[in-house]
């Protein structure tokens, strides 16, 4: 026994922390988390200070899919996967598998709560919930029985009942917990405060995804406050990757583009979308560590051509591209990108397959005026070609 308990004791003695790839605006660093400060520079591996970061992901880790379970979806697009424990009339208390303390959450940013699992059938986009009427000025519970209920929530109760004013007569009705499966929240009185300058967002091991407006971290525990007001405390292991917005670089997704294309495939043609498949689906390739699931980015199909407009003031344009490892295995596509009109040489992208997985691309754009993309047809025509722009990011 005395020896078992020391060769496991040699054993855990060997277990390295994982290790973080950090991408900047400057030199990429990989190493261990070691810390994090308050204008979000990262120290890892040898102990540097990594600043200008734009992200930090999990060297053996894919990004997980978002929450399926129950949980809540934010009005700034942060989802947090955990169950409806409480409330009052100005907030709820979520229990989640990191915080056992509860997680208070005001109202206002609340867009949907789910007191069940997501159904398989249901979307992964608020906006696409068929329970739910365009230009709504109501809040709306979706019983379990697949009924909808239209009114005014006046407050959630002890063990996730809630009671709501309904719409039809004006009268006030307690929903039981066991009865609801949904609630989304009037979209008109949502709201998140907005944060100027650089803010995080983390991503955890169980999906969830949550926006820090400020944030430390020393090797074991990260220290923030959330966009809804609530402190936050997590832990180190629990983190997947941690994006930098408003900071060294700018999303794609959110730019408009100069000009734009779409040439259909037998009268069909398929929009381009943002931070979304052309199917209107989460972006998901499948990476060398497994399928990972972004939450920037573009998607679209052949044939298209998007222009943005860069005005000198980017140094790189950064992303991973390939074909959606749901809508996109049987596909092929070509894809060119284009600086100032000059096409870069990037024969991977040439002919892109789901076999061949998606291409990392990294493209100069000193003194640029302009970034083209181009998706175009592939042998198979637009057969499965959906083509996915994770993490499509400027580089200052």
């Amino acid at each position: 026994m005395f020896v078992s308990l020391l060769v496991l004791t040699a054993t855990f003695g060997q277990i390295k922390p994982a290790s973080f790839v950090a991408t900047t605006a400057d030199d990429p660093a990989t190493g261990p988390w070691q810390s994090l400060a308050k204008n979000w520079a990262v120290t890892i591996g040898d102990g540097k200070p990594v600043a200008n970061l734009v992200s930090l992901r999990r060297a053996d880790t894919p990004l997980p899919a978002w929450p399926r379970t129950a949980g809540v979806l934010l009005t700034n697009g942060d989802r947090i996967a955990g169950e409806l424990s409480g409330g009052d009339d100005t907030s709820i208390t979520l229990k989640t598998t990191w915080n056992g303390k509860g997680l208070r959450i005001p109202l206002p940013a609340v867009q949907v709560l789910w007191l069940t699992p997501i159904p398989a059938e249901a979307s992964d986009f608020p906006d696409r919930y068929l329970w739910l009427e365009a230009g709504r000025k109501s809040d709306v519970v979706l019983l379990r029985n697949g009924d909808a209920v239209a009114g005014d929530i006046e407050k959630f109760l002890a063990g996730g009942s809630l009671q709501i004013r309904r719409k039809t007569d004006g009268l006030s009705a307690v929903l039981e917990a066991n009865a609801v499966a949904a609630v989304a929240l009037n979209p008109g009185l949502g709201a998140i405060r907005k944060v100027k300058g650089p803010f995080g967002r983390v991503v955890l091991t169980d999906g969830s995804r949550i926006s820090f407006a400020t944030a430390t971290a020393d090797a074991t525990t990260l220290r923030g406050s959330t966009f809804f007001g609530t402190a936050v405390e997590l832990p180190v292991d629990r983190i997947v990757s941690l994006d930098i917005q408003q900071g060294k670089a700018a999303n794609l997704a959110d730019l408009k583009p100069k000009s734009e294309a779409i040439e259909p495939f037998n009268d069909l043609a398929w929009p381009w979308q943002a931070n979304r498949t052309v199917k209107a689906r989460p972006l998901r390739l499948a990476t060398k560590l497994g399928t990972s699931t972004f939450d920037t980015g573009l998607g679209t199909h052949p044939r298209t051509t998007l222009t943005y407009a860069l005005y000198g003031k980017y140094r790189r344009f950064t992303a991973l591209v390939g074909l959606d490892s749901e809508t996109g295995q049987r596909g092929t596509a070509k894809v060119r990108i284009l600086v100032d009109g000059q096409e870069q040489p990037l024969e991977s992208l040439a002919k892109l397959t789901a076999v061949g997985g998606p291409i990392p691309v990294s493209v100069d754009l000193a003194k640029a005026k302009e970034l083209t993309l181009v998706v175009d047809f592939g042998p198979g025509g637009d057969v499965q070609a959906d083509v996915n722009w994770a993490d499509a990011r400027l580089i200052e």
